[in-house]
């Protein structure tokens, strides 16, 4: 029988050429060094069959970069199975997932595969690590082991053959120290970890991915060009609080778009609404303190631009400079080339992750 549809999907191969990586790739783009990085690792574990961890708060990226992961590897030509172990009751999760033989239990009527026996040859996705029970994790570090499970009911084992990636928007230490994960499965599936660095921790690449949701929301939402943002509107998103990150942004943009229409120019005053309100009043506020290791950096993100770092960082061109300075550099000379600095991990390239 097939596994039920409520708590998961799966996604079919896609076509040579295609799929996510074409169609977000401005989303695992960055200008950001640690953002770039994880990328990096991503692309790397991904020709490997252990199982990887994506740690980062939630709205960081990790299901779209774990689905990237799946159309990097081997296994891009079958299924991708994407469970949140959240949404499972804790009663029916180990059904959900390694199946049931009829009569496990009072309502098991009939036999049912699990996301397991699904994902048979491919991928399977489990975001929420840290909402699964301890019980459930043994299950699973079984699995993870021998590559072998036992519906539910049975007496009989069978082999799967899965790559499993697993997400966390809590740290996998703290989660160990507070009694939320196993210490052996925390052992056991740490090999490969990749942390998500938090859109506070990229301002560098606001402006782009303003850009980006701008252009896929501007047309669905009555516009028959997509508009341009004010240059002002551009430092207040790089200046604002995101708590929700990448998520935050894209709904801050589609406000945007429904307020501003039929403008052809975003700007400040566009920000209306509760929400839009409280992006620009999270702007003004003052901000904490960059050091200049971060200033070089964004400086070097944005091909050595001050009055963009400035715009970015909120910070007056003036303090920009002395940082810089701080470090032994300055702005080229007007009219001097400046080097592209944007790096973009895709599917054809083999970007080997620093040290």
């Amino acid at each position: 029988m097939p596994v039920p549809s409520s708590y998961g999907t799966t996604y079919p191969p896609s076509p040579t050429g295609s799929g996510l990586a074409e169609r977000s790739r401005p989303l695992i783009e960055s200008r950001s060094s640690p953002f770039l990085q994880a990328v990096a690792f991503l692309r790397l574990y991904a020709r490997h069959s252990e199982p990887i961890v994506i740690e980062g708060q939630s709205g960081t990226g990790k299901s779209v970069l774990a689905r990237q992961v799946h159309e990097w590897s081997p296994r891009a030509s079958r299924e991708l199975t994407v469970v949140s172990l959240a949404t499972i009751p804790r009663s029916l999760a180990a059904s959900a997932l390694f199946g049931h033989v009829k009569g496990a239990y009072t309502s098991a009527d009939y036999p049912r595969d699990g996301y397991f026996s699904a994902a048979n040859g491919g991928t399977l996705f489990l975001d929420e690590l840290g909402r699964s029970t301890r019980a459930l994790q043994r299950n699973l570090l079984e699995v993870v082991e021998t590559g072998r499970l036992r519906p539910v009911g049975s007496d009989t084992e069978m082999a799967v053959d899965i790559r499993v990636i697993f997400a966390t928007s809590v740290p996998m230490k703290d989660l160990v120290t507070r009694g939320r994960l196993l210490l052996e499965m925390y052992a056991r599936i740490r090999t490969l970890t990749v942390r998500l660095p938090a859109l506070r921790e990229r301002p560098e690449d606001i402006p782009e991915l303003a850009e980006f949701f701008l252009a896929r929301h501007a047309v669905s939402h009555g516009y028959s060009k997509v508009p341009v943002f004010a240059r002002e509107v551009i430092g207040t998103l790089c200046r604002a609080e995101w708590p929700l990150k990448v998520r935050e942004l894209k709904s801050a943009i589609v406000a945007l778009v429904i307020h501003a229409h039929p403008a052809r120019t975003i700007t400040i005053e566009h920000f209306r609404g509760e929400f839009l309100k409280e992006v620009l009043a999270s702007a003004g506020r003052k901000r904490r303190r960059h050091g200049s290791a971060e200033v070089v950096r964004v400086f070097h993100a944005v091909n050595r631009n001050v009055s963009r770092t400035a715009e970015i960082l909120g910070l007056e061109r003036a303090t920009v400079r002395s940082h810089l300075a701080r470090s032994g550099l300055s702005e080229p000379a007007r009219g001097s080339p400046r080097r592209a600095n944007r790096r973009t991990i895709q599917p054809e390239q083999e970007p080997e992750p620093s040290a």
